[in-house]
């Protein structure tokens, strides 16, 4: 049965506790099988439990009684998890806090869901589990509200109806727009901003063509999350919130893994998984001073532009912090003098 609620954008995984089975650190080089769960929400980083026959160092030994200090703590740079649906889970800057012989809670900056079995080993021979490297990432798929309006193109051309003078009766065409897709390359960095489609053409009782925008990365050298979101996600959610004169939320987020094919859906602080379609109304409704197409300007360069010191969150936090680069004031960041189709003042403050 086909879901017609599917977005032409959608998710790979809705918020949702799901069960799995972690991969953690027995205490001698090794790792242990062990049930658990992971609850991935809206808005926040993730959080589960780990249940069972827990890894615990001993306090001391004594008349044959066995002593354990609580709670004991593991943290490594990446947790794999299989999925009781048969997904795969990477938790990154993960923390095992065991508070008994028979369970634990584990928490993480960030995850990373895909369906299937991931490839990504984070059981490397002769490498301690709390050394193991965290993946990085080779590309990202990032929607932003408001996007479409700022990047300035529309994914439908032309269209004909029966209304239309002189059309064909009965006949509902659409033409694609060939110049939808806008891309920049500088950097090692490559930026495509543009539409992914869904179609529904095959039913004799419906047709029907719908698209949500997405701004799809791919980077030469594999970057870490943190430095993704610091050096390229962040930066463009400030200028299209800079350009439209209020913030604006980062409504999903995809990773590609160095080395590995798929799309890992990332679930953290303030991704509010929501990805958004098109529509005229809500593009007219969008008042911008930068429509990138028209305006022959590249986001990517605004962005390699985009002071460094406004790209970090503050150390002291262990998530990702989109919020907290929202509570700063917004830089002013010059766009190049009058170019065609402008539209009010580039360097607006964000709100």
């Amino acid at each position: 049965m086909v879901n017609k609620d599917r977005k032409a954008l959608d998710r790979i995984f809705d918020p949702d506790e799901y069960l799995c089975t972690w991969s953690v650190p027995d205490g001698n080089g090794g790792w242990r099988e062990l049930s658990g769960s992971v609850d991935a929400r809206v808005n926040r980083p993730p959080r589960g439990q780990v249940y069972g026959d827990v890894p615990l160092h001993k306090s001391s030994a004594t008349a044959g009684q066995t002593v354990f200090a609580f709670p004991q703590r593991a943290e490594l740079p990446a947790l794999r998890a299989s999925l009781a649906n048969g997904g795969t889970l990477i938790l990154l800057d993960a923390e095992i806090l065991y508070w008994s012989p028979g369970s634990g809670d584990v928490t993480g900056s960030a995850a990373l869901l895909v369906k299937g079995r991931g490839f990504f080993d984070l059981m490397k021979d002769g490498v301690e589990p709390a050394e193991q490297p965290a993946p990085r990432l080779a590309g990202a798929r990032i929607q932003i509200a408001a996007l479409d309006a700022v990047g300035g193109t529309a994914p439908i051309d032309r269209v004909t109806n029966p209304a239309i003078p002189g059309a064909p009766k009965g006949q509902w065409t659409a033409h694609t727009n060939p110049d939808a897709d806008v891309e920049w390359t500088s950097g090692g960095a490559t930026l495509r901003v543009g539409y992914a489609g869904r179609m529904r053409a095959m039913d004799a009782f419906e047709f029907g063509l719908r698209f949500s925008p997405v701004a799809t990365l791919q980077l030469t050298d594999g970057v870490t999350l943190r430095e993704l979101v610091d050096n390229y996600v962040e930066p463009l959610r400030r200028i299209i919130a800079i350009s439209t004169g209020r913030s604006r939320d980062l409504t999903y987020l995809a990773v590609e893994l160095d080395g590995e094919k798929g799309w890992f859906q990332v679930f953290g602080s303030l991704i509010t998984q929501e990805p958004y379609e098109s529509s005229s109304k809500a593009v007219r409704d969008v008042s911008t001073a930068v429509r990138a197409h028209m305006d022959e300007l590249s986001l990517l360069d605004l962005i390699n532009r985009w002071p460094p010191a406004a790209r970090r969150a503050p150390p002291a936090s262990r998530d990702l912090r989109l919020d907290a680069a929202r509570s700063r004031p917004a830089p002013e960041i010059a766009l190049p003098p009058p170019y065609p189709g402008a539209r009010g003042d580039a360097r607006r403050r964000d709100t």
